[in-house]
């Protein structure tokens, strides 16, 4: 891990995981096998990432939400609580809902 991640109690995080500088994995996260977290993400409480999924930096994710295995969100994206995220996502976009629609880019 590279300096500034905090990792919160109750977090796993499985085999293969990068994670980038100034990232923050709340409490109850759950990061899959050979997904990466770029730099200055947020994960909120109770977040679950799938295997080989990848959040670029910026990103900001929501309280419950789940990133389906093998889904790339781009750099500066927000995904709401609770939304379920099963494809691609753009960057600089925000993202609601189950599943994930884009509401505003």
């Amino acid at each position: 891990m590279k300096s500034g991640v905090i990792v919160m109690p109750g977090s796993i995080i499985t085999v293969g995981v990068k994670i980038g500088e100034q990232v923050l994995i709340n409490k109850l996260c759950s990061v899959g096998h050979d997904s990466v977290i770029g730099k200055d993400c947020t994960l909120a409480p109770g977040v679950i990432v799938g295997g080989h999924a990848v959040i670029e930096e910026g990103c900001d994710i929501g309280m419950n939400a789940s990133i389906l295995p093998s889904v790339r969100i781009k750099r500066n994206s927000t995904i709401g609580a609770g939304a379920v995220v099963n494809k691609d996502l753009p960057a600089d976009c925000t993202a609601v809902g189950v599943p994930a629609k884009i509401i505003s880019r």
